[in-house]
């Protein structure tokens, strides 16, 4: 299935296999964000406050309606398990679901003081990476989300997305402060390693599934970074001058792709 969320409220379920198909029509009430399961099985939309949950074995029953955020939902994003859906908003929170109980009361994460923009698992589903614009990012233990969580301070400035390398050795922060930070999990003690960008603010972040190439976006370009030789000079991407939205790789690590705002979406073949 493809999945795309529309200004009219409605989730839209498109097969890949057959895309002249018409679509699936869901109605969410409001949805700007979508991730699937990893294993396919939920599909979860968030709009404004409030968050809709299908099992996509059976699409026919009306989705979960959860809620709790008290402001706008900024992101949300499965754990690798399929246990776990974390949810972030502009309430200075956020929230991590047990969609396999999902009447158990979600957890509650306090711990920055303005916006939380962007939340991960970790490949492991150990950490849980939460941003802020408050300039920090917090890792909790997903085991225990009761317990304090560490503390990442190295941005000047807003933290807008965080992404885990996919053997889990880094962690990846991205800011308004024009820099992508690079943290190694196994030693967070030691200064974060700082990839410079000269465009104004970074605004979102991939790592290519087979862990070579890391995607950078900023108002003025995209960028790949060989994270096999992070004194390489970044590769800059051709592109239109649509701000773009969202970036994704392919599976096989092949192709980048990236959606803007006027609803065009670019492709790169990065072979």
């Amino acid at each position: 299935w493809l999945a795309t969320a529309g200004a009219d409220g409605t989730v839209r379920l498109w097969q890949v296999s057959d895309p002249a198909k018409p679509p699936t029509v869901l109605n969410a009430g409001s949805a700007k964000y979508l991730a699937f399961s990893r294993d396919g099985h939920r599909l979860a939309a968030a709009g404004r406050n409030v968050i809709h949950l299908w099992n996509m074995d059976d699409l026919s029953a009306d989705p979960i309606v959860l809620n709790g955020h008290e402001d706008d939902i900024w992101a949300l994003s499965f754990s690798h398990d399929g246990q776990w859906l974390v949810t972030v908003s502009m309430d200075n929170t956020a929230r991590v679901w047990d969609v396999v109980n999902p009447s158990s009361p979600s957890t509650i994460l306090r711990g920055h003081i303005d916006v939380v923009t962007d939340g991960r698992f970790s490949p492991d589903d150990r950490w849980l990476a939460t941003a802020s614009s408050d300039h920090t990012v917090l890792l909790w233990q997903v085991a225990n989300l009761a317990t304090a969580p560490i503390l990442l301070k190295g941005h000047q400035d807003g933290v807008n997305a965080v992404a885990f390398s996919p053997d889990g050795f880094w962690l990846a922060t991205a800011s308004d402060d024009n820099t992508t930070l690079l943290w190694e999990m196994d030693n967070l003690q030691s200064p974060a390693k700082s990839l410079q960008d000269q465009s104004p603010g970074v605004h979102e972040l991939a790592f290519s599934p087979d862990g070579n190439w890391l995607a950078t976006v900023t108002s003025g370009s995209i960028r790949l970074w060989d994270m096999h030789n992070l004194e390489r000079n970044a590769i800059v991407l051709p592109r239109s001058a649509e701000a773009i939205t969202e970036i994704s790789f392919s599976a096989d690590s092949q192709w980048l792709a990236a959606g803007s705002q006027v609803g065009t979406v670019c492709l790169w073949n990065i072979t």
